[in-house]
C-alpha cells in the first residue's frame, strides 16, 4: 500500500511541476506580448511602464505597417529587415529601463525591448519573438520553452519541455491613417502618369519609399 501512496505522491508532484512551469511560461508570454502591443506606437517608450525613454519620436512613415500595402505598388526590397529575434536567458545582463540609445527601425526597436524584457527575467527559457503581417492587421508572437522538463533520467527527459505561443494584433490608428493617406497619394499620382513614367518612378521607388525602405 506505501508504495502505491508514495508513487501517487510522486505523480501527482511531477504533473504540479509540469503545470506550474507551463502556466508560467503563459504569464511571461502574455505579459510581454501585451506590454509590446501597448508601446507599438511612435513614440519611444519603456516595456513595462510604457513611459516615454525619450522625447525623440519615428519618423511620419516609419512604422513599417503599411509596408505590405506600399509594396503592392513600388517594388521594396524587405530582405534586410529585422522581423524575429531569438530569445535566450542570461543569467548576468541586468535591466535597463533609462536606456536611449538612438532611434532606428520601429519594428526592431521594439522587438528588442520586448526581448530584453524577458531575458533580463534570468527564467532559464528560449525562444523566439516576431513581427508579422498575414492579415489586414499585423501582429506580434512569442514562443518559449522552459530549457529543462520537470523529470529527467540519465540525462533523458522523460517529459517534453512545457512550452507556449502566444500574440497579439498591433493596432495603431496613426498609422493606419497614414498607411490609408500614402497609398491614396500615390495611386492619384501614378494615376497621372503615363505607362512609361510609372515605370520609371517605380524603379526609382518614389523619394519617401525609398528613405523609407533603405
Amino acid at each position: 500500500m506505501i508504495p502505491v501512496i508514495m508513487s501517487v505522491i510522486v505523480i501527482m508532484t511531477v504533473a504540479a511541476i509540469y503545470v506550474f512551469q507551463v502556466v508560467f511560461l503563459q504569464y511571461v508570454s502574455l505579459s510581454t506580448v501585451e506590454r509590446a502591443a501597448f508601446i507599438w506606437d511612435d513614440a519611444d517608450r519603456q516595456i513595462i511602464t510604457g513611459q516615454l525613454r525619450s522625447e525623440e519620436q519615428y519618423g511620419l512613415y516609419e512604422n513599417e505597417i503599411m509596408l505590405q500595402l506600399v509594396s503592392k505598388i513600388i517594388p521594396i526590397d524587405n530582405s534586410q529587415r529585422t522581423t524575429s529575434l531569438d530569445i535566450i536567458s542570461d543569467s548576468n545582463s541586468e535591466s535597463d529601463e533609462s536606456n536611449t540609445s538612438p532611434l532606428t527601425t520601429l519594428i526592431s526597436d521594439k522587438l528588442v525591448l520586448a526581448q530584453q524584457h524577458i531575458e533580463h527575467m534570468n527564467l532559464n527559457v528560449n525562444g523566439q519573438i516576431s513581427y508579422s503581417h498575414p492579415a489586414l492587421l499585423p501582429r506580434i508572437e512569442v514562443t518559449l520553452k522552459q530549457q529543462l522538463s520537470p523529470l529527467t533520467w540519465r540525462k533523458q527527459q522523460v517529459f517534453a519541455s512545457p512550452a507556449y505561443t502566444t500574440h497579439r494584433s498591433l493596432v495603431n490608428p496613426i498609422s493606419f491613417i497614414r498607411s490609408v493617406d500614402l497609398i491614396m497619394y500615390y495611386t492619384e499620382k501614378l494615376k497621372k502618369m503615363t505607362s512609361s513614367e510609372q515605370s520609371e518612378w517605380k524603379q526609382n521607388g518614389g523619394k519617401a519609399i525609398k528613405s523609407f525602405s533603405s
